[in-house]
């Protein structure tokens, strides 16, 4: 059972986009430390990218419903975060596709990111370059993937829908006949 099949079982699909379209209506507040506590920090542009645009081709609600979605499904998701290369401030963050990803070790034990672009090229980014949202973790490091733990419910469920496409697109009809050698009585039962 691979994601794609997955998103094609009805229940399962449901429940990823109930759950990633509540989370991502949820406003992305940031606060900022003050004398006796804190307040919304709304002058900082990264409130507007978490809030409103994380990059000019999305909303906030798109990118956090694919996020999470991307977490749920593949259990991981990632974003690249765009620094201005004049002073360093984040001024975007752009999604990228979990199935494209690998993480990787270098020699000095450091965590890299290894990302596959259409191309086939692979591009290395740092811990500080991605927004990675993990799923439920045994290593802290990379999330379980919910197909992998549910393979057997998924496919059944899947098998399911498909027997019952099937049967119900044949017009209900089983397509069995049983004959007898005799003949049926009134009253009798067999």
């Amino acid at each position: 059972v691979t994601p794609e099949i997955a998103m094609q079982v009805t229940a399962f699909f449901a429940a990823i986009r109930f759950r990633a379209f509540s989370l991502a209506s949820l406003p992305k507040i940031l606060y900022q430390r003050v004398t006796g506590g804190k307040r919304r920090a709304i002058e900082k542009n990264l409130y507007s990218l978490l809030h409103d645009m994380p990059n000019h081709e999305m909303t906030a609600f798109d990118m956090w419903s694919m996020m999470d979605a991307h977490r749920m499904v593949r259990g991981n998701s990632y974003a690249e975060i765009e620094f201005d290369q004049g002073n360093g401030e984040v001024i975007g963050f752009w999604p990228l596709r979990p199935d494209r990803m690998e993480l990787a070790r270098n020699e000095s034990n450091e965590l890299r990111y290894l990302y596959t672009l259409p191309g086939g090229e692979k591009r290395v980014l740092r811990p500080e370059q991605i927004l990675h949202l993990r799923g439920l973790t045994t290593d802290g490091v990379m999330g379980i993937a919910p197909i992998t733990a549910m393979r057997s419910a998924v496919g059944l469920a899947k098998a399911t829908e498909d027997y019952g496409g099937a049967y119900f697109g044949n017009g209900a009809n089983p397509g069995v006949v049983l004959k007898h050698p005799g003949k049926f009585k009134d009253g009798e039962v067999y």
